[in-house]
């Protein structure tokens, strides 16, 4: 208390002096105006040092990276006080960050819910609050408290991130209008046509002035703040318990699906022999899978069937006949070609594709078993080598019926 009384007077002396030499040569106008800016600045102060005594939350500066103009305050994480802190950033009142969910917290957050439009405003910090949280929390160069430094640390850690954080390249402006659901028929890092008048429909969606399809500083941001992607998990890790909060936080997942992992839905197997134009069965067996992606985000699967997916074709005795994968994968999915030569399918949910493997392993009875897909969440076109996530299926679940070969 003795720190804040002395620091209060130094304030008020050092601002009384500074306008001693100005005051005969100032008018009783410009004296006023001046007496109230200092009466403000002490008050400031003054609140400021009530709060660090008192422990009463403030908002946080936020720094970026020279090169990003967008960045997530918050990323969609697990803990308490971060919610409390976003909720404090984006002005509802909060004042203690403490990790407890007490009443002034459950009122914050149904406070945010209805302005987020949230199905449920209940004042639980469930899933879809914590990915609307997340939305509004970009903050962009120019924004209050947003300041760009070399030092800054940008961290990969978070469930949340931006797909696109305002870089200057047309390529990753082409990715994410695409991303968007804007038209653009390759992504090449070519400013033509094409990408001019999908820049001018997403400057009329924003209700720009300008609708003119060159890609400026302000729709870059507009972009970025729009690039939300929680991707990086199905669903969000459960929230940090508290004794006050005891209620279910996570909304359930409704998506329904046939596989463990909530990725793939299988709409049809077909299982068959080949025949020949005048209707003879040859000595091939044909398996087709028809498949629907059911997840969140973008994935990029490999167009190379044999790096992509792998389906077993097993004997009547249960022994896996030797084949290479599958031969062809047809999808809906866009398809984008990589400067090595390599190209990808880039899938989003409600996307579909069809597998299909053919066989010719001599008489007997025969099915197949859909045993792997392989993906990547990163950036296909982007990264240089993408990590691959190989998940194998439940052979059960995904068995075709049997088909008998005579020869």
């Amino acid at each position: 208390m003795k720190m804040f009384l002395t620091t209060t007077i130094i304030i008020l002396v050092v601002c009384m002096f500074s306008l001693i030499p100005q005051t005969f040569a100032q008018s009783q106008e410009e004296l006023e105006a001046q007496y109230s800016a200092l009466l403000l600045q002490i008050v400031e102060e003054l609140q400021s040092q009530i709060n660090a005594l008192q422990g009463v939350a403030t908002t946080t500066p936020f720094t970026l990276p020279p090169e990003q103009v967008c960045g997530v305050r918050y990323s969609g994480d697990a803990s308490i006080v971060s919610v409390q802190q976003e909720l404090l950033n984006q002005g509802y009142v909060i004042t203690k960050v403490d990790g407890t969910i007490g009443p002034e917290t459950r009122a914050a957050v149904s406070a945010f819910q209805s302005t987020a439009g949230a199905e449920k405003v209940d004042g639980l910090i469930g899933e879809e609050t914590r990915r609307l949280l997340t939305k509004h929390s970009v903050a962009c160069v120019g924004d209050v408290g947003v300041t760009v430094s070399s030092t800054a640390v940008v961290t990969s850690s978070g469930v949340c991130r931006l797909a696109y954080a305002g870089e200057n390249d047309v390529a990753e402006v082409q990715q994410e209008l695409l991303n968007q659901g804007y038209a653009i028929e390759k992504v090449d890092g070519k400013f033509g046509p094409n990408t001019q008048s999908a820049v001018s429909t997403f400057q009329s969606a924003i209700g720009a002035s300008v609708t003119d399809g060159v890609i400026t500083d302000s729709v870059r941001t507009e972009l970025a703040r729009r690039s939300v992607s929680c991707d990086g998990a199905t669903t969000l890790p459960p929230l940090e318990t508290s004794e006050t909060q005891t209620q279910s936080t996570t909304e359930p997942d409704t998506t329904s699906s046939t596989t463990a992992t909530g990725i793939i839905q299988k709409s049809e197997i077909v299982a068959g022999v080949r025949t020949t134009t005048a209707g003879v069965p040859d000595d091939t067996a044909v398996f087709t899978y028809f498949i629907t992606f059911k997840h969140s985000g973008i994935m990029y699967i490999p167009t190379n069937p044999d790096q992509a997916f792998a389906i077993d074709v097993i004997n009547s005795s249960g022994n896996r006949v030797s084949v290479d994968g599958i031969d062809s994968v047809v999808s809906s999915a866009q398809k984008i070609l990589r400067a090595d030569g390599t190209s990808y399918f880039r899938v989003e949910s409600g996307d579909t594709m069809s597998l299909r493997t053919s066989v010719q392993p001599g008489a007997g009875s025969y099915y197949a078993e859909l045993a792997r897909v392989s993906y990547t969440r990163d950036n296909a076109l982007t990264v240089v080598n993408p990590a691959m996530i190989n998940y194998g299926f439940d052979g059960t679940a995904w068995r075709s019926e049997t088909v008998t070969l005579l020869n």
